[in-house]
């Protein structure tokens, strides 16, 4: 293989004081989707992103004042079909142009809460959505999926997050489950969000960034996925929603931290 030249690897973005300068609120896109097993008529990702407050706040280091965090939600849950997932996710991001994306779905067969690392863009053949469609080879060429990378992961420190969201779960009194497996919630860091559409929902954001990085010769993928158990009342709604709002708000530290490393 050749050399790439110099000029065309992509970078991670630089922040500029003007950037710094052009909003004090940070902006997180949130989706969740709707309902696709009979067992589970209703989606606990939608079910906690619509439940989510419109504006968070977190401390910065050498601030007096909070960060804002606006949560945009998008206003209806993600039909689990590729195609309509495929022509929904580009535009979602163009048209918002948010700082940081989280998606959430269910994992139906997980009893705990999983931030993803990373997706792959082959797989998605294989499972027939709710419209009995599959999202095959001729369909990842027309969406430009076959130039990119076999695996696309986030941009954003993985680590970090992980030791973030845990340290924002544990100031919520009883929140995370104890060690004796008593009450709460339990969380991990993982790479398994599958093949389906919630790996397909990942990847379609990973991709567009991914895209938009390498015109501007940037590396910038600021996703994350969330997977979330299935949440049978109010109760564990309410826990999945404490859970996100501690996510969201570890994103957003992490993410500042590393701008403010690049500075």
């Amino acid at each position: 293989m050749g050399d790439i030249p110099e000029d065309t690897i992509p970078r991670t973005r630089v922040v500029t004081d003007a950037d710094e300068a052009r909003d004090d609120a940070v902006t997180v896109l949130v989706t969740g989707f709707g309902p696709f097993l009979e067992k589970f008529p209703q989606n606990a990702s939608w079910e906690i992103a619509s439940r989510l407050p419109s504006h968070l706040s977190v401390s910065t280091p050498n601030s007096k004042n909070p960060k804002t965090i606006n949560i945009l939600v998008h206003p209806a849950p993600i039909t689990v079909a590729y195609h309509t997932a495929a022509s929904l996710i580009p535009n979602l991001l163009a048209t918002h142009n948010p700082d940081l994306v989280l998606h959430l779905g269910l994992a139906a067969n997980r009893s705990h809460y999983a931030i993803e690392l990373s997706s792959a863009r082959h797989g998605f053949a294989r499972t027939p959505d709710v419209e009995g469609r599959r999202f095959v080879r001729e369909d990842l060429e027309k969406e430009g999926w076959d130039k990119c990378p076999e695996r696309l992961e986030t941009s954003l420190d993985f680590e970090h997050v992980w030791e973030e969201w845990e340290g924002q779960a544990r100031r919520i009194p009883g929140l995370l489950r104890e060690q004796d497996g008593e009450g709460g919630v339990e969380i991990r860091a993982s790479d398994d969000v599958g093949s389906f559409l919630c790996g397909f929902v990942y990847f379609a954001s990973l991709a567009w960034f991914w895209k938009r990085g390498w015109e501007e010769a940037v590396e910038d993928r600021p996703v994350i996925f969330l997977h979330v158990p299935d949440c049978p009342g109010e109760k564990e709604i309410e826990q999945g929603v404490l859970v996100t709002e501690a996510l969201i708000r570890a994103l957003v530290e992490s993410w500042l931290a590393g701008r403010r490393k690049m500075m």
